[in-house]
């Protein structure tokens, strides 16, 4: 019920142009997941909020969550246009015994998803790169930024 004494809270929305940049990365991944991983893009999930989204995948080999923020509200001193890598996990399918040439394949498939994953940020208008289970880099650290903070080059 409306009380005209509860005070009102106005959450800022993204803008226009992020939440289709948003989209438009969440396309992509959902084509990277059918044409290299050969998953499901049906199973790449993307939750608006506030500040951007959160886009999330997962298969028996696969663990991706990344956030993109337009930006973050003075958290973490993260600055605007920020793709937050929090989980990417390639790793051999549950049950099987270790194999040197799955590893290697998996090596190979990590990295190229790695440098996908960077140009696609770049395209799609995100400036910096961040890492929460990483400390700041050293001469390289987004300036006050107490987790690892690139910018995108």
């Amino acid at each position: 019920m409306f009380n005209p004494l509860t005070p009102t809270i106005y959450m800022t929305s993204i803008s226009t142009l992020t939440e289709r940049r948003i989209d438009d990365f969440y396309l992509d991944l959902r084509d990277y997941v059918a044409l290299v991983f050969d998953g499901d893009p049906e199973e790449v999930s993307l939750n608006w909020n506030c500040v951007g989204a959160t886009l999330s995948y997962r298969d028996d080999t696969h663990n991706i969550f990344i956030r993109l923020w337009e930006r973050s509200e003075g958290h973490l001193n993260l600055p605007d246009m920020t793709m937050i890598v929090e989980t990417v996990v390639f790793d051999r399918k549950l049950g099987t015994r270790p194999n040197h040439e799955f590893a290697d394949r998996l090596r190979k498939e990590m990295n190229a998803f790695s440098k996908w994953l960077i140009l696609t940020a770049r395209i799609c208008g995100f400036k910096y790169v961040a890492d929460p289970n990483m400390p700041p880099i050293p001469d390289e650290n987004v300036p006050s930024c107490p987790i690892a903070c690139l910018p995108l080059k």
